[in-house]
């Protein structure tokens, strides 16, 4: 089963990076800079904890009611007081968006995942790429076994595939 594989050696990372998402529902559109599907960076740490944020129904319109806006705001970690984040992310998105902009939106809710991601902090001499045969007839793929994305999870799972294909040659 896959649960007896989670405690498999090599088969997980060993650190993690957890992050949390703050969600907001406000009336109306929402602001014009996020009314495109458009996912905005923060480049610079020191002006506040957000990491980068967007409007969902920017995205698709169903993930909100009809006239109503959705906005997510992720930070790296998980903080231990919900409402001291909120209230940090609300300062940052009121020096982003206005004040007049951000006192429409409502909190909704956060949700912390402690292990959003593998841990991959510099330096990495040997690069991101880990094996993805972990014993005869193991294969594990997934965004630990190459960089901490998307990306890195597809092409893990495309050298797993490899892998197993030239085994069955």
């Amino acid at each position: 089963s896959s649960r007896a594989l989670l405690g498999q050696a090599g088969s997980s990372p060993v650190t993690a990076r957890g992050s949390t998402t703050v969600y907001y529902i406000a009336d109306g559109p929402p602001p014009p800079q996020l009314a495109t599907p458009t996912l905005v960076l923060n480049g610079d740490v020191r002006n506040g904890p957000v990491n980068n944020m967007f409007c969902p129904n920017a995205v698709a319109d169903t993930y909100t009611p009809s006239g109503k806006s959705m906005i997510s705001a992720t930070v790296l970690g998980c903080p231990e007081s919900e409402t001291e984040l909120e209230g940090a992310v609300r300062k940052q998105m009121t020096a982003w968006f206005g004040a007049d902009e951000v006192r429409r939106w409502e909190y909704a809710r956060s949700y912390s995942i402690p292990f959003s991601q593998p841990g991959q902090k510099p330096p990495n001499k040997g690069g991101f790429d880990r094996e993805v045969c972990v014993q005869e007839g193991l294969y594990v793929c997934g965004d630990h076994r190459g960089t901490a994305t998307f990306d890195g999870a597809l092409k893990s799972g495309r050298r797993a595939a490899q892998a197993v294909i030239r085994k069955l040659e």
